[in-house]
């Protein structure tokens, strides 16, 4: 599966648009502008689906589809949950490869929308444009400009570009899911232990071009783990954690402080009465990364549990502070 996915991946080529003949009437001009306005509401929209996996339409046909064509391709939009069902499904049926095949599709997720951010949208933009300008020059001519006026707009449009580079911005976004898989192969390599649960509340922090960064209202965090032990009982443990921060905070390198609240249950399956709990409040450092493309950035804080890894927060910049 995974040479069919790198197979998938590199066949995928952009569908590029001649150039605009100038003997094209009017209508003709205009009826391919609303079909590139089309493509690009719908490859916008492919983008806006952050909450969601985008995967082959081959691939998978059982769940409700949002389909959406993508050089000659279905593409359907699946939630991140499902990707999670597949691989405990596999699992149970004794597919070693499902780890492998889940990270294949989530970075065909990210390819796919990278190539449609960086060169899809861009063509179809330059392309729209350039006929605009054609329609434009059908039905009116532009008149010259008026003796004595200078060009207007150069200046404001630089302010308003370096206004955008001092703005405070909301970034937002839930736990990583390539980073959720590595943890869960992590936690069960020795064959003993289960992750039973890693989940956490969407996060949405405010990060000033002034060094400080502000977490929006307390995020919940939960893990719970199952361990086989020697003689035959089964151990659980589960950690609830909430994070919260009392105003901006500066960030130190690429750290920042964060108050955590941790309340921990540990029972035993043979001995019901058996049950340990505690609670703990701790500053822990939060720390912020750029990912590999430099578009998201990367929240680690410490999840409360000490024998599972710390997935990080995915956060992608949001349309308002």
């Amino acid at each position: 599966m995974k040479a069919a996915l790198n197979a998938l991946l590199a066949v995928i080529v952009l569908s590029f648009f001649a150039p605009v003949a100038r003997s094209e009437d009017l209508a003709s001009l205009e009826a391919r502008r609303a079909m590139i306005r089309n493509d690009i509401a719908a490859y916008e929209s492919l983008l806006g689906k952050k909450g969601e996996v985008l995967v082959p339409g081959f691939f998978l046909n059982v769940y409700g589809r949002e389909v959406a064509f993508w050089n000659s391709m279905d593409i359907d939009s699946v939630p991140s949950h499902v990707l999670t069902d597949i691989v405990l499904f596999m699992k149970l049926k004794g597919h070693s490869s499902a780890t492998d095949l889940a990270r294949q599709l989530l970075l065909f997720d990210r390819a796919l929308r990278t190539e449609i951010r960086e060169q899809v949208l861009p063509e179809l933009t330059a392309t729209l444009a350039d006929l605009d300008a054609r329609i434009a020059a059908l039905q009116a001519p532009p008149a010259p400009p008026a003796v004595g006026v200078a060009p207007s707009g150069g200046n404001a449009a630089s302010e308003t570009a370096d206004a955008a580079e001092d703005s405070a911005f909301l970034w937002s976004g839930g736990l990583d899911e390539i980073a959720m898989i590595e943890a869960t192969d992590a936690v069960e390599r020795n064959g003993y232990t289960t992750l039973m649960d890693y989940s956490a509340d969407r996060l949405s922090i405010i990060i000033d071009p002034d060094g400080k960064v502000e977490m929006r209202g307390p995020v919940q965090c939960r893990v719970a783990t199952r361990t086989r032990t020697s003689d035959g009982d089964e151990v659980t443990v589960t950690t609830d954690t909430t994070y919260a921060m009392e105003g901006p905070a500066a960030v130190r390198g690429a750290s920042f402080k964060v108050t955590a609240r941790t309340h921990r249950v540990a029972t035993s399956r043979k001995n019901a009465k058996w049950r340990q709990e505690g609670d703990a409040t701790i500053v822990r450092d939060a720390t912020l990364r750029r990912d590999s493309n430099g578009e998201f950035w990367l929240l680690f804080i410490e999840n409360g549990q000490p024998s599972v890894p710390n997935v990080p927060w995915r956060l992608s910049r949001a349309a308002e502070r």
